[in-house]
């Protein structure tokens, strides 16, 4: 039997969800779990069900949720029990020397955009090694139309994988599937999200409600398989994507 990897991608919108995202983790007991806005003070809570955390990379200084005040690390982190032979964040649009504070308006939406990175590991399991990457793509104010910034950044994160060989790419790319930035990375690597759901964003949790966009990407390339993809809700303002990976 050939050796596959249980992989979820999640972005927890920092620590608002914890307490129904790390027993959801636990239930799961994924090999891999590939995470987006986590608050860098919550690592060990997040390692303690997830595995250590074996790259994390800031991408910004958020502003901290109610009633907290101040502005606090947060980026995204890849976790595994597993071996990790090789990790590495690759800063593919902004500055590492420098993460930005985001400036959020009264809508709760950002007036500017921190650093974008890509996170990547070589998992070993059973002797086999599996390249994931994640990322936590730029946001637009419309959600289904890019905008200049979303396309220089496209480009940059294209250059960054480009690379890297073959892998399977996670996260949440803030832009709609049939929109011109999730059609354009679709083009390149295979989407694996099934084509019946329509939305990846859980109504329940979000601040913009029921939006019917896919947002968060599991895509792979010709060396993988992605199979048994679902989503989950009820643990954040986005849905998990919960796959089984292995080699072709």
């Amino acid at each position: 039997m050939s050796t596959s990897l249980k992989l979820i991608s999640l972005n927890i919108e920092r620590s608002k969800h914890l307490d129904v995202v790390l027993p959801f983790l636990e239930r799961e007991q994924p090999d891999v779990v590939c995470l987006q806005e986590v608050l860098q003070r919550d690592i060990p809570r997040i390692e303690s069900v997830a595995g250590p955390c074996v790259v994390f990379q800031v991408d910004d200084e958020h502003p901290a949720d109610a009633p907290e005040e101040g502005v606090l690390p947060e980026g995204n982190a890849i976790c595994t029990f597993h071996s990790a032979k090789s990790a590495k964040a690759i800063v593919y649009a902004g500055n590492l020397s420098a993460p930005p504070v985001v400036v959020i308006d009264e809508h709760g939406s950002p007036l500017n955009f921190g650093n974008r990175t890509l996170t990547v590991v070589d998992v070993e399991k059973d002797s086999q090694l599996f390249r994931i990457a994640t990322t936590h793509f730029t946001w637009t104010p419309i959600g289904h139309q890019a905008d200049d910034t979303q396309r220089r950044d496209m480009k940059a994160l294209m250059q960054a994988l480009d690379p890297l060989g073959e892998l399977v790419l996670a996260g949440d790319f803030n832009t709609a599937r049939g929109s011109e930035i999730f059609d354009a990375i679709a083009q390149k690597y295979k989407d694996n999200i099934p084509p019946e759901c329509t939305t990846t964003i859980d109504k329940q949790f979000h601040r913009a409600g029921d939006l019917q966009y896919v947002v968060d990407g599991l895509f792979s390339t010709p060396g993988y398989v992605v199979s048994d993809v679902r989503l989950v809700g009820g643990v954040s303002d986005h849905m998990a994507v919960v796959a089984t990976v292995s080699k072709s």
